[in-house]
């Protein structure tokens, strides 16, 4: 999807709100050139210029955060060796590693181990 469509989409922003903004900047920007813009096909090779673009970030502010769409929303990582991670794999059995390692950490918490 084209950068700016993304953009203006996320925010729930129509195409004239961001022509009436642009405008303010760049007094010949309509909305025919607009929609050359977000063009999906490409076929006009028309984009914003790098400033007209951080223009609009700053007009319209960031992003909403979007809710974790997880049941378990928080993540945790580490790096082991190959021969860590097969053993890893022999004890896991039949659960995935991450199954095996949450039960680890579980296990670690409720008997107060956890430093």
């Amino acid at each position: 999807m084209n950068p700016i469509r993304k953009f203006r989409l996320r925010r729930g922003l129509t195409a004239r709100e961001l022509v009436e903004a642009l405008r303010e900047v760049y007094p010949g920007y309509d909305k025919a050139l607009h929609s050359k813009v977000e063009d999906e096909r490409d076929r006009y090779g028309v984009t914003l210029k790098p400033a007209a673009a951080l223009f609009l970030a700053a007009r319209f502010g960031p992003q909403a955060a979007r809710r974790e769409n997880r049941r378990l929303p928080c993540r945790v990582a580490c790096r082991v060796s190959g021969a860590e991670c097969a053993l890893l794999q022999q004890r896991a059995g039949d659960r995935t590693i991450q199954d095996y390692l949450r039960g680890l950490i579980l296990a670690d918490i409720e008997g107060g181990k956890l430093q």
